[in-house]
């Protein structure tokens, strides 16, 4: 009992003291900190999953635009390889793999005939929803893909050939 009443003592010593609502300025600056890293989990995972869909369209519109580019043959001149051609014909392609913010997203290319290749580049703004509170409001995501034309120059000389069991039961 004796331990009982030192203890309500040192409890009234303790709240009497002129530090009251310290706990309400702990818990306002912890609550950044926590805010902070909900936003680098959320924010985060919303920014690769935001990356990959402008990757997919990058890899879509690269290869939209090597088709556009193989309808040229060398010995013409070039028509169909042109840089507008290419925003018309296989920019949508970039832009349609990007469920949201569709109004921040563009698609470049960068053509070499030389080598036959095309680089598509699909560029987007992801907004972020928890890392304004620590000072980051949106992300710019460039992805890019290459892709190529002509015929194959080179590899293996063997040719994969599947053939059924049931052919040969017959």
């Amino acid at each position: 009992m004796r331990g009982l009443t030192a203890f309500r003592e040192r409890l009234r010593r303790f709240r009497a003291q002129p530090e009251r609502g310290a706990t309400a300025v702990l818990a306002g600056v912890l609550m950044v900190g926590l805010v902070g890293f909900t936003g680098l989990a959320v924010d985060g995972g919303a920014t690769y999953a935001k990356h990959q869909e402008l990757q997919n369209g990058a890899d879509a519109a690269a290869l939209a635009a090597a088709q556009e580019c193989a309808k040229d043959n060398p010995p013409s001149p070039v028509v169909f390889c042109t840089d507008a051609n290419l925003q018309t014909e296989a920019a949508p392609y970039g832009e349609a793999n990007v469920r949201n913010d569709t109004e921040t997203v563009s698609t470049s290319f960068e053509i070499d005939l030389a080598a036959q290749t095309v680089t598509a580049t699909v560029t987007g703004t992801k907004f972020h929803w928890f890392m304004p509170v620590v000072g980051v409001s949106e992300s710019e995501l460039s992805p890019d893909a290459t892709a190529t034309w002509g015929s194959p120059y080179s590899g293996p000389s063997m040719i994969p050939l599947a053939i059924s069991q049931c052919t040969f039961e017959e």
